[in-house]
């Protein structure tokens, strides 16, 4: 023998993502909130683009994200962790996580802190392990320490008064994309109509347009939700002509909806036929 091979996707794909984020061309992801390899899968199989696992709101253990990470390498989709920065996001990434999905980012100061955070010195500050899965158990030791493998990040505007000078954070170098959460968006705001929130949302999708940053906003599910926390999937002809280029299908909902209009059918075929 002479040496180890390992496939290259556990540190391939923050390159992988990045590329797509990069190209302009539309980019389409999943947010996926419960432990499911088999769900992680399917996306791939069905052509997503990539996949955000959210341990910010979802009780998901290490055990099942890192077996959905495997998955997601098994076929090619880069999953992101939706996270603050901490420890056990670290943990993640050097499992093979592509990048980080971090919630209400304020002010570029703090990017620049969470961007330090994502690269190895000593272009940063991130801890790693020549014996993590990213480094092939140690046979490649270096195999995640080049800028190329940097992880993605996705830092979320969630705060109107961040919104309104979301410029500011244009000058930060790391950010792959940004992502506007609609429902905290509405929270800072105390009680403003959907119209007022929407015109916050619009500022902020036409200064990432401007700048050619990614942007992407809420979640996309077969009918809209509240407000504008959620896009039907006919909202998004006209968020692309805005020059939003990512979206995020919410899975959760896509099943929740998908399976009741199944049971309705099924109750009305049912209430049809004659024994």
């Amino acid at each position: 023998m002479t040496g180890l091979h390992r496939p290259a996707e556990a540190t391939d794909s923050p390159a992988r993502l990045r590329a797509k984020l990069r190209s302009g061309e539309p980019v389409v992801g999943a947010m996926v909130g419960f432990a499911s390899p088999e769900i992680v899968e399917m996306l791939g199989h069905a052509g997503y683009d990539f996949v955000t696992i959210d341990i910010e709101h979802e009780p998901i253990d290490d055990c099942a994200i890192t077996a959905m990470i495997r998955a997601a390498d098994s076929v090619g989709l880069p999953a992101v962790i939706r996270s603050p920065m901490n420890h056990r996001v670290s943990t993640l990434l050097n499992f093979g996580a592509a990048g980080v999905q971090v919630p209400d980012v304020t002010s570029a100061q703090e990017v620049q802190q969470i961007v330090s955070q994502l690269r190895s010195p000593p272009r940063g500050s991130r801890g790693g392990s020549h014996l993590s899965r990213v480094a092939g158990y140690g046979a490649q030791p270096a195999a995640h320490l080049t800028d190329a493998h940097d992880p993605v990040l996705i830092a979320m505007i969630e705060d109107a008064e961040v919104a309104t000078r979301v410029e500011d954070l244009f000058t930060c170098d790391g950010v792959d994309a940004f992502h506007v959460g609609p429902h905290d968006l509405r929270a800072s705001m105390g009680e403003p109509t959907d119209a007022e929130l929407q015109e916050v949302i619009d500022r902020v999708v036409d200064a990432c347009a401007a700048a050619g940053a990614t942007v992407a906003v809420g979640l996309v599910s077969p009918q809209a939700g509240p407000g504008a926390a959620m896009a039907a999937a006919d909202d998004v002809t006209t968020r692309r002509t805005r020059g939003q280029r990512m979206f995020v299908v919410a899975i959760t909902a896509f099943l929740a909806q998908q399976l009741g209009a199944q049971r309705s059918q099924l109750a009305t075929s049912l209430a049809r036929a004659t024994p």
